[in-house]
């Protein structure tokens, strides 16, 4: 540690050995005063539009700042008076990490959203070889969204999502054709 924690503290005067009951009480008053004032400023610039702030965070070297931030304006949020450039190394180093995290979820996100669709779209097809029909329904069986034209409403998916389970339907019907053609039964026909 560099020391950036361990600024001295207005409340202790003499040293805690030395302190009576009544003292060491009333140096604890003014320890939690002090701690739920700046809580109070630290919540308050947080609301401000567009404010960053963090209750801590690590700079590049490893050592931990409390109660840092950085505004709209570019201005720093340091009530505990840290170094400039420390502080904007410490919240530039965070944001990195914090872009990293959201690019690696939104793609995590897009494939689960993707293996998903496959799968409804997989469910649907397999509904359809079972009854012969798809089912009329007033919403997109796959992305859910509201139909209007009678044609989708008739067969219950929308004209977007239509052309994925068509070319899914045409697949496996032409794969099942191809397997039943290899066994030498006749094929089938969509």
């Amino acid at each position: 540690m560099s020391g950036l924690d361990s600024q001295p503290r207005k409340d202790r005067i003499m040293p805690t050995s030395q302190m009576t009951c009544p003292d060491l009480r009333e140096a604890r008053r003014q320890r939690r005063a002090e701690d739920a004032a700046r809580e109070q400023a630290r919540r308050a610039a947080a609301r401000q539009p567009g404010a960053r702030i963090w209750k801590w965070m690590y700079t590049p070297d490893g050592d931990r700042l409390h109660d840092v931030g950085l505004f709209v304006d570019g201005t720093l949020y340091n009530p505990r008076h840290y170094p400039e450039d420390v502080v904007r190394a410490a919240i530039g180093a965070a944001m990195e990490r914090r872009q990293v995290r959201r690019h690696v979820s939104a793609k995590q996100a897009a494939a689960t959203r993707q293996v998903r669709r496959e799968r409804r779209i997989y469910q649907l097809v397999q509904r359809y070889r079972e009854r012969g029909a798809f089912t009329p329904a007033t919403h997109c069986a796959l992305c859910r969204r509201a139909l209007t034209d009678p044609a989708s409403l008739a067969r219950g998916i929308g004209s977007e999502c239509w052309s994925e389970v068509l070319a899914h339907l045409t697949t496996v019907e032409i794969a099942r054709s191809l397997s039943q053609l290899d066994r030498g039964g006749p094929a089938e026909q969509l």
